[in-house]
């Protein structure tokens, strides 16, 4: 629970406005109401300026949302992985029906925000379906002067009819939706740049770089306008990646602290930038927040006004420093199929080697193969290899294990929750690997996957030596 509510935190450090579902005493600005029908939960998330809210349904799957806001704003609702964006008026009342198992499927929209809603419905819809063809696009190799004139129309075709409907819409909408067809479309030539980059295709024609670096990643009036959050993550990330690429020590710690780099070495406009972080944080803590974060944070709070942000990643790295490389490895136990019990401090003058995993995850069992091949070549060395199930269901790992030919010792994490792997290692994704030295202290809790080649190889191979 700590780790939810912390990257919750990250999530609402830039929160702006209120809003309150009905039955709350509020300031009322505007009121958002309707339906969804298919509802896939009895819930679905609203957000607005940076700020998110649980809306709750009823039984008739019927919901009231209240919302003081004094200007006009683009928002989102999110359900069952989908998310759908409108635009809302100021003090307005806006009806609709939603479908919960297609969020793109509006009706009945009723209210003075209701020709924006619609257009952007519409335009979402159109984007499912051009999108498709840019997938098809990529894959196929279309060349590049061919693909940049596809989306260059798409982006026309989309001024061509907020010019024609402008008299529907307020300037700043107008303003705004004309920047999203620019940031959509650079966005489109990113992707294309990175896919043809995974093939070895890496010359472009100018007009790629040109059109990317004209986009202006400092606007503060479309600050969470999400084709520009989109693109300015990706303008980063793959100013990132060139750096990551290009150094033969890289890890996925690197990647992001070189991604903090780019974003203070780009981004001058304080608000965009705590925007943008705020958003990039979550995503970072998950893959790396079991690793030293030091560094990170230096580099936050060099080029960051954001106090509350920076508080929130020292916060969070405070709960993993147990788990940073030197420390004492946290004696998790577990139990074989024969109920014996063993504890990780059992094999202290061994090198060892975890994998947190359980017969329900597929990438879990797909390092299965690659883990036997590393267990068959430091087999009579120093290494003992454990494989720890985090299964809830005790019979599922049973039979699993009683069909599958599996190496190693292969154990149940404890039931005892303050003696299990999840617990004590803060597991919150899996497979997980978590390497410890002959002295019993952590290496890595966070290991390279045995599918990582030589990149694990070479650090058992270091430890067995020292």
């Amino acid at each position: 629970m700590k780790l939810r509510i912390t990257v919750w935190l990250f999530l609402c450090v830039l929160s702006i406005g209120a809003f309150a579902q009905s039955g709350k005493k509020k300031t009322i600005a505007t009121t958002f109401k309707g339906t969804m029908t298919n509802a896939p939960r009895g819930f679905f998330i609203f957000e607005i300026l940076g700020q998110r809210d649980t809306v709750k349904l009823n039984k008739e799957g019927q919901f009231e949302l209240s919302i003081e806001q004094h200007s006009a704003n683009y928002f989102s609702i999110e359900s069952n992985r989908q998310e759908l964006n409108f635009y809302l008026l100021p003090y307005d009342t806006v009806t609709l029906t939603l479908n919960g198992s297609n969020l793109i499927d509006v009706k009945d929209v009723k209210g003075k925000s209701a020709p924006y809603i619609n257009h952007l419905v519409r335009k979402q819809r159109a984007d499912r379906m051009f999108q498709t063809k840019v997938n098809q696009s990529l894959a196929s190799g279309l060349a590049a002067d061919g693909f940049y004139n596809n989306v260059d129309s798409v982006r026309k075709e989309r001024l061509y009819t907020l010019e024609t409907d402008k008299a529907l819409f307020i300037e700043p909408f107008i303003e705004s939706e004309s920047k999203a067809a620019g940031y959509q479309m650079a966005n489109q030539l990113m992707a294309y740049k990175s896919q043809n980059n995974k093939e070895g295709k890496g010359v472009f024609p100018t007009s790629f770089d040109t059109y990317i670096n004209k986009q202006n990643v400092n606007d503060e009036n479309i600050s969470y306008l999400k084709e520009y959050t989109s693109f300015l993550q990706n303008f980063v990330s793959q100013k990132a990646l060139a750096r990551y690429y290009a150094d033969p020590q890289r890890s996925v710690l690197m990647y992001y602290e070189a991604m903090v780099d780019e974003v203070c070495k780009n981004v001058t406009s304080e608000k965009n930038k705590s925007i943008l972080l705020s958003e990039l944080m979550p995503q970072i803590m998950k893959e790396v927040g079991t690793q030293d974060l030091t560094r990170l944070i230096e580099r936050l709070e060099s080029c960051s006004k954001d106090e509350k942000l920076i508080q929130s990643v020292k916060n969070f790295a405070a709960q993993y420093e147990h788990l940073y490389p030197g420390k004492p490895a946290p004696d998790a136990a577990g139990f074989d199929i024969a109920g014996k019990n063993y504890k990780l401090s059992n094999f202290k003058g061994k090198v060892v080697y975890v994998d947190v995993w359980a017969t329900w995850c597929g990438p879990c069992k797909r390092e299965i193969p690659h883990l036997k091949t590393l267990e068959e070549e430091y087999h009579g060395k120093n290494v003992e290899f454990i494989s720890i199930s985090t299964d809830k269901d005790l019979n599922a790992w049973k039979n699993f294990l009683g069909s599958q030919q599996m190496t190693g010792l292969q154990l149940h994490q404890s039931d005892n929750m303050n003696e299990s792997m999840s617990y004590l290692y803060m597991v919150n994704s899996i497979p997980r690997f978590i390497l410890i030295d002959k002295n019993g202290n952590l290496v890595s809790s966070d290991a390279p996957r045995p599918s990582s080649g030589e990149q694990i190889r070479n650090m058992l191979n270091q430890l067995l030596v020292n």
